[in-house]
């Protein structure tokens, strides 16, 4: 599936891909929302940023890559976005991910895990 509500493939209104490989496509898309992040609109680069802390959460256990990188680039635009929403959205997505999987090739430092990250950026909210 491309996206957390997109249809299930099977489904009659499931858009088919071709052959690729998932990493190559979230690459490419990760590489596109990088690059024309200054030119996106608020609602998408907070989507952006939100998309970015997903998969650094779900590759923790992971190295690093350029994934990784594009991710943390995403991330650092955030923050220093003109929009204080997104900026503040991304500095505490930012400061959770530092915390529980490290950022920039720091060491997570000690006291949140993933699993407790996942709960704070992933979990179901009242």
């Amino acid at each position: 599936r491309v996206g957390e509500w997109g249809p299930s493939v099977g489904t009659p209104d499931a858009v088919p891909l071709p052959d690729t490989d998932a990493a190559a496509v979230r690459d490419e898309i990760l590489r596109l929302l990088a690059g024309r992040f200054c030119g996106l609109d608020v609602e998408v680069k907070v989507q952006a940023v939100h998309l970015a802390s997903k998969l650094l959460l779900s590759e923790a256990r992971g190295g690093g890559g350029p994934a990784r990188d594009l991710c943390e680039y995403i991330l650092a635009m955030g923050r220093a976005d003109v929009d204080h929403d997104l900026r503040d959205r991304a500095r505490f997505e930012s400061n959770v991910l530092r915390l529980s999987v490290g950022l920039g090739g720091e060491v997570p430092a000690a006291g949140l895990g993933v699993d407790a990250a996942r709960h704070m950026l992933l979990g179901t909210r009242p």
